[in-house]
């Protein structure tokens, strides 16, 4: 059973040692020092029945993230930075915690601000506790689904980036009456893929990113998908080697040149006619221009596979079995991948805890998966 804990962030506790000194004028090179440990008891203290946090990393935190080191196999660190006066800095402390190969990192981030006078000679003593998660850093129960349900939707732990079995991952929900949790059933696994991030807002969007799909709302508009092939062929993110291999160019403009709207639409859907597989496939979509787009390339020939671009994905027919796909299937680009990996102005891809949105895992075997068997 896995009960709700609080934002253990808030409660970290550590050791804090240094003599009071004047700052120089001018910038100083700082020396902090300490030992990294798993503090069980948030006591701040390195307890005798605690663990060391060997090889944990500790990296400054000026404006961003400077270099990290690792601690020693005695959790023992030291760091070397230049801090001026009128800069805030921090340190801090995360690592994979040995025996816990699933869980979030045990962070122990922004704890000490070192904006305070150090020693004269620059040396700061601090040891830093780090947190575990309790109550999250249990496995899933042998047996129990990667996907289950949760108020107003389902929580989702197939693309945590964690080795099977843990218990992090995405909930995909209706909340605040956005209803991405409705739409990523009505279009299916097969069509959307899971989800790579947690709600976020862009702009003035809320945003959700799939393996497959990017779920964009827009107040008093609705609900939109983003045309990630379009996007990531402007950010020249669409060719190898930064993801999506074989994929055809899009169209040149002049395809559409002079064109009223109504037959650049006519035109775009005809090139589906040269593959009926491909185009019983499209139209198979509950709504296949709000879900796929418009064709932005012909059918081209790849040797093992046929390939077909659209504003919003790749369809891939397989002339040969693959381990992914037997000759004759359809699969379609995970172009949300691309997006994650290579847009750094989309934010909330860390896994979140399922405390944030029930108090107890469902039993093994006590709910049917959504998972491809």
């Amino acid at each position: 059973m896995r009960k709700r804990i609080g934002l253990c962030l808030l409660a970290l506790g550590l050791s804090w040692l240094a003599t009071g000194a004047t700052w120089l004028r001018d910038s100083q090179q700082i020396t902090v020092s300490g030992t990294v440990f798993y503090d069980d008891n948030s006591n701040g203290v390195l307890d005798s029945d605690e663990e060391v946090a060997a090889g944990a990393r500790v990296a400054p935190i000026i404006k961003t993230f400077g270099a990290s080191v690792p601690a020693d196999a005695n959790g023992r660190f030291t760091l070397n930075f230049t801090l001026s006066p009128s800069q805030n800095a921090y340190v801090a402390g995360y690592a994979l915690r040995p025996g816990y190969p699933y869980s979030p990192r045990s962070m122990a981030n922004y704890q000490k601000n070192l904006a305070l006078p150090p020693a004269s000679d620059g040396r700061i003593q601090l040891n830093i506790g780090l947190i575990p998660y309790t109550g999250v850093l249990e496995r899933l129960p042998e047996g129990a689904h990667q996907d289950f349900p949760i108020p107003n939707g389902r929580f989702f732990t197939q693309t945590n980036s964690y080795v099977g079995g843990s218990a992090l991952g995405f909930a995909v929900t209706n909340d605040e009456g956005i209803p991405f949790w409705d739409t990523w059933q009505r279009f299916s696994l097969e069509n959307i893929g899971y989800p790579l991030s947690k709600r976020f807002t862009w702009s003035i969007f809320t945003m959700q990113v799939f393996q497959k799909a990017i779920f964009q709302w827009q107040p008093g508009q609705g609900l939109f998908f983003i045309n990630t092939l379009d996007e990531l062929h402007n950010r020249k993110l669409d060719q190898w080697p930064w993801g999506l291999g074989l994929t055809p160019p899009p169209l040149d403009p002049s395809f559409d040149a002079g064109k009223p709207w109504e037959q650049i639409m006519r035109d775009r859907l005809a090139l589906l006619d040269i593959n009926p597989t491909i185009k019983a496939r499209y139209y198979s979509a509950p709504d296949p221009l709000l879900l796929y787009g418009l064709p932005t390339s012909r059918v081209e020939d790849y040797g093992d596979l046929f390939v077909m671009r659209t504003q919003r994905t790749v369809f891939q027919l397989w002339k040969v079995n693959v381990p992914f796909a037997r000759a004759g299937e359809i699969t379609l680009a995970n172009a949300g991948e691309v997006v994650v990996q290579h847009a750094a102005i989309f934010s909330g891809t860390n896994p979140d805890f399922p405390y944030l949105y029930i108090t107890e895992l469902p039993p093994p075997g006590s709910i049917p998966s959504l998972t491809p068997q």
